[in-house]
């Protein structure tokens, strides 16, 4: 007679499910923060295209050469601030991610990753619905020392 093991369903083997489900998400988080913080680089180019763009003949005017340029510094100069702003909190939610700390931080970031790119939207979706899990919620009541590692034993499995 084969023998069939079930998992047992305690809070302590609960956590150490959500300690190994939420570690993923800290590797796409730092992923996508230095893609957004690389992608920055873009609208630094396009402000420079628009500070550096000389006189066209094919132009009609002067003002429109002057309202396209300056519109061209400006969109570039805010696209490369917000995308450096979401990069560096992507970047900190890895942190806080590893420690199971700040939930509500992680919570709204993931809500502003919804509006900035397919990848982003992915990510913060499943980090939403995996963040409203019950266990993960007492995984950050609880707090996590990363230097200390999940005690596996072989009572958390049963006969």
């Amino acid at each position: 007679m084969a023998q069939k093991y079930y998992y047992n369903q305690s809070k302590e083997s609960q956590l150490d499910l959500g300690f190994h489900r939420l570690r993923k998400y800290e590797g796409f988080y730092m992923f996508n923060g230095v893609w957004n913080l690389i992608f920055s680089g873009f609208f630094l180019l396009i402000a420079g295209v628009g500070y550096f763009t000389k006189t066209n003949a094919a132009l009609q005017s002067s003002s429109q050469l002057e309202s396209t340029r300056e519109e061209l510094i400006y969109k570039g100069i805010i696209f490369f601030i917000v995308f450096v702003i979401i990069g560096i909190l992507n970047i900190k939610v890895t942190r806080k991610l590893n420690r199971r700390k700040s939930y509500k931080y992680i919570k709204i970031v993931a809500i502003i990753n919804c509006f900035t790119g397919v990848l982003s939207l992915l990510l913060g979706v499943f980090t939403l619905i995996e963040l409203n899990k019950p266990a993960t919620i007492a995984e950050f009541e609880k707090g996590i020392n990363p230097e200390k590692k999940p005690d596996y034993n072989r009572e958390t499995f049963k006969s």
